[in-house]
């Protein structure tokens, strides 16, 4: 998804990315994991034709890998690579006339038991997601209080707060709900910024009204403790912020506050259950300084079933949700629209619910709405980062996305790009990205969203619009269901200089401006390697052989051409895995696409010039 900001609107963030495709000479050689099915990341296993070098290969299609003898009379290897490009030098190897196979280095298990919740088999939403499917991509697999588990990455959760006495946030062998016990909730870094109602609370985060222990249950309910329910995401820790009070409502100001503390405390993630009309500046501000940061905020869609825009789930940044049921069909009560990002089950939710009397239930109880879904997004979202250390939070948006269940392909404004499934997002099985949307906010030159602003790109229209309820606007567009490719983009809106941009519709890191710098970068690379292939086909016969000589033209033709796409090959690769990647990583391999770049534009130049 690429995304348009500006004086009128912002700068221009997306990568231009563009392969070239034929056909392969010998099919049969790539074996790909099912989803679902454990492999270990970023490892290759490959066979070797008898006497063929793995040295000279590998140097072809992998020049960073590590590799690694398995058996030397099979002349088979493994690959160990930087994270990211595992899929891209699969297929490429399995091109390579002397591989005979190359696959995944699976992962095998002992059989191991599903967990003895009590009441797992009533969590059909669990089912539904793979979540145990899921879980076998973390092999200490069950914790316990006196095996908590190792980097565990940290959730937030910003709702009425969480009971932190109820047993299911106990881990097995355990007396505390403290992560820092074995439990589940991370006591040090939680806070209250509503007080709560609850005598003699034993926290000060404890909730007074059900609805946060109800959604912190889908994210880190202990799992395998013997009680209760299961949860999505129990290898988490999650931090809780008390920002609605005993009747489930807050303000904005506590609400940005605590995204900002949840980015300080290092959370990855963060789970909003909650909705209101209008758009809010201090809110929007708050989980773009969050997406800077690389931490994903998920928010709920809303409730009202139909198109009545609600705040923060139409954030910019914000990974949206939306509620479906047993069907995989959006709940009838789910609001929809251009901001919806991606669905989770949201009816008839079994989770936690606090110890004492509360709105909705005690100890435990089903519930419906897409705060129900959300934190199912969230956990799923924290599991990503702790399987993928150091990933992009576009790229953990895009992974989510690309993997989920759809009984279509592209995006659709009732359950963006489908049922969310753990298993396939955390087996790297990703749907072909067949098509993508813009996305982004119209703002004027002090940063305040302009309603009646028409974006146009891709032959379709959208105007920002002030919402009919509320009188507010937040400038906010979605394109959505364009085909992968550039396309021009014009801004205008009334009593402004009129706006005309470029986007590629690809997958894109985003956000600061060392983001566009390198966006630029490649696109210029890429706009090089589309000129020279052009040229190749346009150009005139200005070349005169000499008597019996080679076309000279024809052999500048095929360097050219060669160059050419080597630099697209580059483009691809960096495409793939380029949030992935360290900084180091990066810098080389900008740089040397760079220098192929510059070496393809001298000898376009060259061509292009005719022969005396």
């Amino acid at each position: 998804m690429g995304s348009v900001f500006g004086r009128h609107s912002r700068s221009l963030i997306a990568f231009l990315m563009v392969s070239a495709a034929g056909p392969c000479s010998f099919a049969g050689k790539e074996y790909l994991a099912k989803a679902g099915e454990p492999v270990a990341p970023n490892q290759l296993v490959v066979g070797l034709e008898t006497g063929a070098s793995i040295q000279q290969i590998v140097a072809a299609v992998a020049p960073h890998a590590v590799v690694s003898l398995v058996s030397s009379v099979r002349n088979t290897y493994l690959l160990s690579l930087p994270p990211g490009i595992q899929a891209a030098v699969s297929t490429l190897l399995a091109a390579q006339p002397l591989v005979q196979f190359v696959e995944p280095n699976r992962i095998l298990h002992a059989t191991v038991l599903p967990p003895n919740d009590r009441m797992l088999n009533e969590e059909w939403a669990l089912t539904t997601v793979q979540a145990a499917a899921a879980w076998s991509y973390f092999p200490d697999r069950y914790l316990t209080a006196a095996n908590p588990g190792a980097n565990r990455v940290k959730v937030a959760i910003l709702d009425t707060g969480v009971d932190c006495t109820h047993p299911d946030f106990m881990n097995a062998g355990g007396s505390s709900t403290d992560s820092a016990q074995g439990g589940q909730l991370d006591w040090s870094d939680s806070r209250a910024l509503v007080a709560t109602t609850i005598s003699s609370p034993a926290c000060p985060w404890q909730d007074d009204n059900g609805h946060g222990t109800h959604t912190a249950g889908t994210i880190v309910a202990a799992t395998n403790n013997g009680a209760g329910v299961a949860s999505l995401g129990f290898p988490l820790q999650l931090v809780v912020y008390k920002v609605l009070d005993g009747t489930g409502n807050g303000s904005e100001s506590n609400v940005s506050s605590a995204i900002d503390d949840a980015v300080a405390a290092g959370a990855q993630a963060i789970s909003m259950s909650f909705d209101g009309d209008g758009y809010s500046q201090a809110v929007q501000s708050a989980i773009d300084y969050a997406w800077e940061h690389n931490v994903l905020a998920i928010t709920a869609a809303g409730n009202t079933s139909n198109t009545n825009l609600e705040y923060p789930g139409a954030a910019n940044h914000a990974l949206t949700v939306a509620a479906t049921d047993s069907t995989n069909t959006r709940a009838s009560f789910s609001t929809y629209g251009n901001w919806v990002k991606i669905a989770a089950p949201g009816v008839n939710v079994l989770s936690t619910l606090p110890t004492y009397s509360n709105t909705f239930g005690v100890n435990y109880g089903s519930l419906n709405g897409t705060s129900m879904a959300t934190p199912h997004v969230a956990a799923l979202a924290g599991l990503l980062f702790m399987a993928n250390p150091g990933l992009s939070v576009a790229a953990v948006a895009q992974r989510i996305q690309q993997t989920a269940q759809t009984p279509y392909t592209g995006w659709d404004q009732y359950i963006g790009y489908g049922v969310i499934n753990a298993a396939a997002a955390l087996g790297g099985i990703l749907r072909p990205a067949t098509q993508g949307s813009l996305g982004g906010q119209v703002l004027d030159s002090i940063n305040q969203p302009i309603n009646g602003a028409l974006v146009t790109a891709g032959g379709q229209s959208f105007i920002t619009a002030i919402d009919p309820t509320t009188g507010s606007s937040d400038g906010l567009f979605r394109i959505a269901n364009l085909s992968p490719g550039t396309y021009p983009i014009t801004v205008y809106a009334s009593g402004y200089s009129t706006v005309n941009l470029q986007a590629a519709v690809v997958a894109a890191n985003q956000g600061t401006p060392a983001d566009r710098q390198v966006a630029d970068r490649l696109a210029r690379a890429g706009t090089a390697a589309i000129e020279a292939l052009a040229a190749c086909e346009a150009r005139p016969t200005w070349f005169r052989p000499a008597a019996g000589a080679p076309d000279p033209q024809l052999v500048a033709r095929h360097d050219v051409r060669a160059a050419a796409q080597a630099v697209l090959a580059q483009l691809e690769l960096i495409g793939i895995a380029w949030p992935a990647w360290d900084a180091a990583t990066r810098g080389e391999m900008l740089g040397e696409l760079e220098e192929s770049s510059r070496r393809l534009v001298d000898q376009a130049d060259h061509f292009s010039r005719p022969a005396i």
